[in-house]
């Protein structure tokens, strides 16, 4: 009897102590950032539609499908968001490979659960935002449902002893994505974007890349200009300041020299000074111009 009780609860402890672990599978965490797998909520996600687990998809591919996920362009033009795109080339290059191997270690009863914070300085300050969500592969492609997209974070989260719940409470941003070639928005969501997996966004992502690039060369380039223009015209104004103050000793000088002269004249009219003394005391005042 105390055997079999023993071995109950040595049972029950097993089964909750795996079931806990399951729940908190991480593939990768870094302080606040992390990739793990999680418990599917069947609000959320339809269960016994996953195709769990999924290897169809390469680490360069899901590079590609990250780059290419765009939120919608007019809440750029209202300046609700700095930029559409939702992953830079460095988070897409840090989150693909681990996106891979979730995808191909979760079961059919979870699901792909993430956390990214974005750095955004602004000069100086602090501009940070988060980012999360799940994904999850089914026979429409593999799904990017995202639960906060640019959420904005203040104060210093990172220092706080409740930061977890800090960022719970962080409101999203009511923001929409847009679908682009091979993708189509979700039914339920328009937070929510489908991947079709037979779609080449390897060679998109390039052109994609090329063009990031070519933008932050034409804001170096327009910095580096902005700079040489500021440089040149501060120069120019050194060159000014040191002409008017040339032009500045010559119109004293010339007032100094014209006063000697008026003074040496008095002196001669006053017969102080001899003719041939007035003449040579001139030529003297003359020839120091």
């Amino acid at each position: 009897m105390v055997r079999s009780i023993l071995g109950g609860l040595f049972l029950f402890f097993f089964c909750f102590s795996f079931s806990v672990q399951a729940e908190n599978t991480y593939i990768y965490r870094q302080k606040i950032n992390w990739v793990k797998l999680d418990k599917a909520d069947p609000k959320d996600v339809p269960l016994g539609s996953l195709k769990h687990p999924y290897t169809s998809v390469s680490t360069e591919e899901m590079e590609a499908m990250l780059l290419s996920i765009k939120i919608a362009k007019r809440y750029a033009l209202k300046k609700t968001v700095e930029s559409v795109d939702v992953f830079n080339s460095w988070e897409a290059r840090r989150y693909a490979p681990f996106l891979v191997e979730g995808l191909a270690k979760v079961d059919p009863d979870h699901v792909i659960n993430f956390a990214l914070i974005h750095k955004r300085p602004a000069f100086i300050l602090q501009n940070d935002y988060i980012t999360m969500g799940n994904v999850w592969a089914d026979s429409e492609g593999i799904h990017f449902q995202f639960t906060k997209l640019f959420a904005k974070i203040s104060g210093d989260y990172e220092a706080s002893a409740h930061t977890d719940k800090t960022l719970r409470k962080v409101k999203s941003q009511r923001l929409a994505l847009e679908a682009g070639p091979g993708q189509k928005l979700s039914y339920y969501s328009a937070m929510e974007v489908i991947m079709d997996p037979a779609h080449n966004f390897i060679s998109e992502a390039q052109v994609e890349l090329a063009r990031r690039q070519a933008e932050e060369e034409s804001l170096l380039q327009g910095k580096a200009a902005k700079k040489k223009k500021g440089k040149a015209a501060r120069e120019l104004v050194t060159e000014e300041e040191k002409q008017e103050a040339a032009d500045a000793g010559e119109a004293s000088g010339s007032q100094d020299v014209a006063g000697r002269l008026r003074e040496l004249e008095k002196l001669k009219t006053d017969k102080l000074i001899s003719e041939q003394e007035y003449q040579n005391l001139r030529k003297k005042i003359l020839q120091e111009i």
